[in-house]
């Protein structure tokens, strides 16, 4: 039988409701009629029910509250809903909290009893799939996989593995029981595919690759980690580098055919315990050295040793360079740079310093940026990016595109310093173009911008100079003065910053090819 909860501020509907359900013969026992929904929330919690039929509007705590309050507490319960036509607002609500039906009042009979035929058939499939016993068995089989795969990412993770665990691995298939082991980790060599349905399948395709060229060789557990696909070696005989050399060129060849693109492995030494951890992180190092040596290879821990013994950093005035060209060379000159502090960084004996190093080259073009928050504008974490680049020339060539940037947005900056500049240049004379004493010097002072780059402005922006475009601008205010009869040449001469009438002539003449007087007998004829 299903527990049923009816609630209703209407006595008449409440006994209406109970009498047909009683009638139906649908396996529901009704365990409590309310009639607000503050004593229906304390019926639910006490007794659980399989079903609440609820009104909307009602005393103390409406439908709705009540409904929240059995999500919380009660998610397991259904609930139908009883609704007049003007209450849209609250059906919306409740359908959002997920209710099984509505009932429209006034409430018939038939309404009734087809929906909760409805919700009998949908208690009785949730009650077989959960309790058939087959179902279950087929779930723990269906999850099997993933509870291997987690067990596995425990098993490289943990420093010790307690008794108890290795019985559970046991359990889950995963046996322990041999001699050697190592742990090898492929990855490939481009970056992650934006296409996630597409990544997803080429990591399942390398592992598969990498079981089928084990197979035959050796016992292993295969399974993905971080987008990398790890697999640990198990075996009773001898573990030798060059068989498992052989066996990854296997999927690294079956890769690149079908695939069109490379992989990479690393492998960590040969162990005879089970020091899972150490081995993972061995992996994960000779896999490093794909950054500086290139992708398409299978590196060996072992041979890390004949390159870490050599500690070399790059000097730092070779970042300073770096920064000097981004600043104040040409794109090109700066490329040429960051290609030589790329030689040098992927030597082998720089190796134990790589990634150091590239962090320099990193900061570096990051300083050369004179405005931060218009780089970091797209949200752009660089430093995490970084991480990402997989092999030295597709970090370079990433190098490369910011450095591009960075002087983009560097020259946006310096041109629209050099306009805000010219403004205040220009914007000063034409306003004290009448001052006699206005000079080079004088505005140069007054702006805070040096002589030498007044001149420079004035040369690059308009091709003048001060004293051209400060002439030019009063023989042409002149020029409209001179316009009117009314006025006197002397008081034009003063008006437009000459103290000296007589300088003003010679300048005027020297500008027009007239003397002032000429220029408005011409102009007033």
């Amino acid at each position: 039988m299903y527990k049923l909860i009816i609630v209703d501020d209407e006595f008449d509907v409440r006994s209406r409701l109970s009498q047909s359900i009683s009638k139906m013969n649908l396996d529901f026992e009704i365990v409590g009629v309310y009639e607000n929904g503050l004593d229906a929330y304390e019926g639910v919690v006490q007794l659980s029910p399989d079903l609440v039929i609820t009104d909307i509007r009602m005393p103390f705590m409406t439908g709705i509250e009540l409904i929240q309050k059995i999500r919380e507490t009660n998610p397991l319960t259904k609930i139908i809903i009883i609704t007049g036509f003007d209450e849209f607002d609250y059906a919306k609500q409740a359908i959002d909290l997920g209710v099984f039906g509505f009932l429209t009042k006034p409430v018939t009979y038939n309404d009734l009893e087809s929906i909760m035929k409805k919700i009998k058939d949908e208690l009785d499939e949730e009650y077989y799939q959960n309790r058939n016993l087959a179902n279950m068995q087929k779930f723990i089989q269906d999850s099997l996989p993933v509870i291997r795969e987690n067990d596995l990412h425990k098993l490289i993770s943990s420093n010790k593995q307690e008794a108890n665990f290795l019985k559970k691995l046991e359990y889950d298939g995963i046996s322990l029981n041999y001699k050697y082991f190592a742990i090898c980790i492929t990855d490939i060599d481009s970056g992650k595919n934006e296409n996630i349905e597409k990544h997803e399948i080429d990591l399942l395709t390398i592992k598969k690759y990498v079981s089928e060229g084990l197979q035959n060789n050796f016992f292993h557990e295969t399974f993905t980690k971080n987008d990398l696909v790890v697999t640990i070696i198990k075996s009773n005989k001898d573990i030798t580098t060059n068989a498992l050399e052989r066996c990854f060129e296997y999927t690294h060849m079956k890769a690149e055919k079908f695939l069109n693109f490379t992989v990479s492995t690393g492998v960590s030494n040969i162990y005879t315990s089970m020091d899972f951890k150490k081995m993972y992180n061995e992996a994960l190092k000779a896999l490093d050295y794909r950054s500086v040596m290139g992708g398409n290879e299978i590196y060996l821990f072992s041979n890390l040793d004949n390159f870490l013994s050599d500690v070399k950093i790059i000097d730092d005035s070779e970042y300073k360079e770096l920064s000097y060209a981004i600043h104040f060379k040409t794109i090109a000159e700066a490329n040429e740079t960051l290609n030589n502090l790329k030689k040098k960084i992927i030597l082998p004996e720089n190796k134990a310093t790589y990634a150091f190093n590239i962090s320099n080259v990193l900061n570096a073009i990051l300083k050369s940026c004179d405005d931060f928050p218009l780089l970091y504008e797209d949200e752009i974490d660089y430093h995490q990016m970084l991480l990402e680049m997989k092999t030295s020339d597709e970090l370079f060539d990433w190098f490369s595109q910011l450095i591009a940037k960075v002087k983009r947005i560097n020259s946006e900056i310096i041109s629209d310093n050099i306009q805000k500049n010219l403004n205040k240049i220009i914007n000063y004379i034409d306003s004290h173009y009448t001052d006699n004493d206005l000079s080079l010097e004088l505005l140069a002072e007054k702006v805070n911008i040096s002589v030498s780059y007044v001149s420079a402005i004035l040369k690059k922006e308009r091709n003048t100079t001060f004293v051209k475009y400060l002439t030019t601008l009063r023989m042409e205010k002149a020029k409209e003065l001179l316009k009117n009869p009314n006025l006197k040449i002397v008081d034009i001469a003063e008006s437009v910053g000459y103290s000296e009438a007589y300088y003003f002539s010679h300048s005027f003449k020297k500008y027009q090819g007239v003397s002032p007087k000429e220029y408005r007998n011409n102009e007033t004829e």
